[in-house]
Order: C-alpha cells, then sequence, then structure tokens
C-alpha cells in the first residue's frame, strides 16, 4: 500500500506545527514574566475590533466593544460586593450571552471561576461549590429553584449569591443579591486587570459524576489559551473573519 503524500498540505502543517513549537519553547523561557489572561485578550478585542461582532445569540448581537463592556460593568459590580483576586466564583448559567460577561468580568479581577453543571442538585452541587472553595455563586434566573434547593446545605451555606437577569419572570429572591440591577448602575470601564502568570490558576472545571461525586480539575491560565489558541489555530485552521458554532454548554472545558 502506498502513501500518497500532498506536498503543500505537508508544508503548511509542518509550517503550524514549528510555530507551536515555538511558542511553546517561550512560554517555557519566560512564563514568568509573561503576561496574558482572557481578561487581557477581551480589552485588546474591544480596541482592535470594537464595531466587530463577537457573539450572536437568540437575535442578539454584540460588538466586541459591546462585550467587553458589558463584562466591565459586572467585574464592577463584583468589585463592590468584595470579590478580589484569589477568590473563587462559582458560575452555574445556561449558555447566553450573560456567561459570557460574568466569565470574563471573574478574570478581570483575578478571581478563580468554578464552572458548575447546570445539570447539578443538591449533594453533587453542594460538593462542587465546597471542593473549589466558592465563595460567591453567579447563577442564572432560570435555576433560582436548583439554587434555592441547596443554599441552606452544610456545604453551601458559607456561600454568598449573585444573581442574573433571563427572562425577568421572576424578581431577584431576597436571599441574592440582584447582580444585573447593580451592573446596570456600574462603570463601564475597564477595571484594573490583575496580571496572571501563566502557571495561574484561572478556572476550574469539573466531571460528569456518573461515577460519583464530581471531581474538580485545575485549568491554568498556560493551559486554557495554549489549548485555545492551538484548537483556533491548528485543529480549527479559523481565522478572525470565521464565525463558530458552539454547540457544547459553556460550562464544558471545550466549551469555554
Amino acid at each position: 500500500m502506498g502513501i500518497v503524500s500532498n506536498t503543500s498540505v505537508d508544508d503548511e502543517v509542518l509550517q503550524e506545527l514549528g510555530a507551536f513549537e515555538e511558542a511553546r519553547r517561550f512560554i517555557d523561557e519566560h512564563g514568568a514574566g509573561l503576561i496574558d489572561s482572557i481578561a487581557l485578550r477581551s480589552e485588546a478585542m474591544a480596541k482592535k475590533f470594537s464595531e466587530r461582532p463577537a457573539v450572536f445569540f437568540e437575535g442578539q448581537q454584540l460588538s466586541w466593544e459591546e462585550l467587553n463592556t458589558y463584562a466591565n460593568r459586572f467585574a464592577h459590580a463584583m468589585q463592590e460586593c468584595g470579590v478580589e483576586s484569589g477568590h473563587v466564583v462559582a458560575l452555574m448559567m445556561e449558555n447566553r450571552v450573560e456567561f459570557l460577561a460574568c466569565f470574563i468580568a471573574i478574570s478581570k479581577l483575578g478571581a478563580i471561576c468554578s464552572l458548575i453543571n447546570t445539570n447539578l442538585v443538591g449533594e453533587g452541587l453542594g460538593h462542587s461549590c465546597s471542593v473549589s472553595n466558592v465563595r460567591w455563586l453567579v447563577f442564572g434566573e432560570e435555576l433560582d429553584n436548583v439554587v434555592a434547593g441547596c443554599r441552606n446545605m452544610p456545604d453551601v451555606r458559607a456561600v454568598d449569591f449573585f444573581r442574573v437577569d433571563d427572562l425577568r419572570k421572576e424578581s431577584c429572591p431576597d436571599w441574592a443579591t440582584d447582580l444585573s440591577e447593580r451592573a446596570n448602575k456600574a462603570s463601564c470601564e475597564n477595571p484594573h486587570c490583575e496580571p496572571l502568570a501563566p502557571r495561574s490558576l484561572i478556572f476550574y472545571i469539573f466531571t460528569s459524576g456518573t461515577t460519583g461525586l464530581p471531581k474538580a480539575v485545575k485549568i491554568t491560565n498556560r493551559r486554557y489559551l495554549g489549548g485555545a489558541i492551538a484548537g483556533w489555530k491548528m485543529s480549527l485552521r479559523s481565522c478572525e473573519t470565521d464565525r463558530q458554532y458552539m454547540a457544547l454548554p459553556l460550562y464544558h472545558g471545550v466549551g469555554i
């Protein structure tokens, strides 16, 4: 059996692999002084491509500038409530624009995001909050009943709750802070972004928990950005004018 080789394709792949290896070596050698994060990239995109679409969702369209501004408002609102660098903030929300804005906002503050599976209830949800040392939980209106059902569990009693509007069918419960209302009144300016080293922990993802309680997996800044860049450039071979359809839940490691 012979192997047919496409020289132009092989050369292109080799060039990409060489670039990836060069980038990896650079990070290894200069990691301690390399400053980069999803927050800084969001601000850079807002500055470079301010009017270009960043996200489409169920009839909504936000430009990069609008998405970054939305994230800024959430970041300032959280900061006013005491969220600081190094704190763990859980995010439990269905796929929507606010999920992205809150995820970026948490990164802007240098906090660690714990991505919670929206299918979790009871013991599994409480365990996920406990094992990742969650201080705040940001949840969507669509999960009011789920969060209400676990908020008095021993693993969750020390957690404070931020609630984000969805369809605004129900008012914010009295045991949660209305983060949407606070964000509407907050500054739209970029907050001070905490510098993150490549080995800084930026979020947790969890195993499915099908054979027991969910297990937390630590994702570092380098692992996240490196994987995203490699997937974008090498696996998908995307360019800045492409659009990617996301069918996975954003709490999934590949989704976010």
